[in-house]
């Protein structure tokens, strides 16, 4: 799908994978809306700057029965949509990539957990299966969540319970509550921690 869209500055491709199974790839002077497998691809050339081999993206892609005829059929596929963009041996992105997860990953590494929440409406490409993206996801689930934590702010803490992400982490929904039993705020969030108990049993 290609529809027209504001430039992008000076040789920049800026990928939105966040919340969403169909990534977003902005370049220059139009933005494409991708299929769930070409978003696992784009995310991942995006997470490697220096590019990945067909054997190596076969295996981000398939796991350890991948194939690297499947992953250059669908980079076949993909130049086609993306032109010039993308580049071979090794393949990758051209110009400078930027994108809404490393974003959120470099909030992360910098310690920023309010920026990182702002910026996190929801995981990485959800139901996606790809090996490579499945440990993008839990990574960086796992680290918005670590920096939260690591704050002692309990209206972080809060905030990440509500989101998308972190609305399901039981033992920061146990934390939460155990600091702060009778607030009647965190009824809602009280409920849903005693049916993830009662799921875990």
């Amino acid at each position: 799908i290609l529809v027209p869209t504001s430039p992008v500055s000076g040789r920049a491709v800026r990928v939105h994978a966040l919340a969403t199974d169909n990534a977003t790839i902005a370049l220059r002077d139009r933005r494409l809306t991708l299929s769930r497998r070409h978003s696992e691809i784009v995310v991942l050339l995006a997470a490697h700057e220096r590019g990945l081999s067909a054997e190596q993206l076969a295996l981000e892609l398939f796991g350890e029965g991948g194939k690297p005829v499947s992953a250059r059929a669908e980079l076949s596929r993909l130049r086609r949509l993306l032109g010039r963009e993308l580049d071979a041996d090794p393949y990758r992105l051209i110009g400078r990539v930027e994108a809404d997860f490393l974003d959120v990953r470099r909030t992360i590494e910098e310690g920023r957990a309010a920026s990182a929440l702002e910026h996190y409406p929801g995981p990485l490409l959800p139901r996606s299966e790809a090996p490579g993206v499945s440990e993008l996801r839990h990574g960086l689930d796992a680290g918005v969540r670590g920096t939260v934590i690591s704050t002692g702010d309990d209206t972080l803490l809060k905030r990440w319970l509500e989101s998308p992400a972190g609305r399901d982490d039981l033992p920061g929904l146990q934390l939460l509550l155990r600091r702060h039993p009778s607030d009647p705020t965190l009824a809602m969030l009280g409920r849903h921690a005693a049916r993830l108990r009662s799921e875990a049993h």
